[in-house]
């Protein structure tokens, strides 16, 4: 019974440290996650920092044509940035399309592993 009475006080002095730095701490992680302020303007035309990514899973037989479409389609859906999907190996054309559209309509690509 000892054991969780020391996990809730090491808890709770943590919390209480950090709160009692009066913000400090808000302040340092604004300058690597800064937050937009929400208002009426940039909730109707949020800033890129604050749009959405999407997953795009890519099968082996996706049309590289098809690709640049949907990038072209997510882009004008206010998409910021496409990660593909864990399981997808796209091959050169695909990529190459994938990273042409992207490129021409300024959104970004993450790719966790392929060619």
């Amino acid at each position: 019974m000892k054991r969780p009475l020391l996990v809730l006080t090491s808890i709770l002095l943590i919390v209480f440290s950090v709160t009692a730095q009066n913000g400090s701490v808000a302040d340092e992680w604004r300058k690597f996650n800064p937050v937009t302020p929400l208002t009426a303007a940039t909730f109707a035309h949020p800033p890129a920092i604050d749009q959405p990514w999407v997953r795009m899973n890519l099968p082996a037989t996706a049309d590289p044509a098809e690709i640049k479409v949907e990038v072209r389609q997510l882009y004008e859906s206010g998409i910021a940035g496409i990660e593909i999907g864990q399981g997808a190996f796209p091959n050169n054309d695909q990529l190459i399309a994938l990273l042409t559209a992207a490129n021409q309509f300024g959104v970004k690509v993450s790719l966790s592993h392929g060619p």
